[in-house]
């Protein structure tokens, strides 16, 4: 049976006391190594398929194309306007790598 961590009275952990005893992140597991073996044929399906050069139906190349930009230069910011008693002009959805300084 797992013990909780000691805390004090305001909740707080005592020093020498973890939450995560066993250090794990509880992030996103590893890409098994095919994935990452078969990602740079993925993409160059779909810069073919973005282009041309694979026959496919319009809306898929579009999509493709989509894809293709938005993994290099992020998605662009999306606006949404609403009426009421609370109105939201903007909603930028960024992404922060966790290993970078800034």
């Amino acid at each position: 049976m797992d013990s909780k961590p000691l805390r004090d009275a305001h909740g707080r952990l005592l020093p020498g006391q973890s939450a995560n005893p066993t250090g794990r992140n509880g992030g996103r597991p590893a890409l098994p190594d095919w994935f990452k073996d078969a990602a740079p044929e993925a993409l160059r399906h779909l810069v073919n398929v973005a282009t041309g050069v694979e026959s496919v139906e319009p809306e898929l190349r579009l999509k493709a194309a989509t894809l293709v930009v938005e993994r290099f230069y992020g998605k662009s910011p999306e606006t949404v306007t609403l009426e009421g008693e609370l109105a939201i002009s903007r909603i930028v959805r960024t992404i922060v790598d966790p290993k970078s300084d800034g």
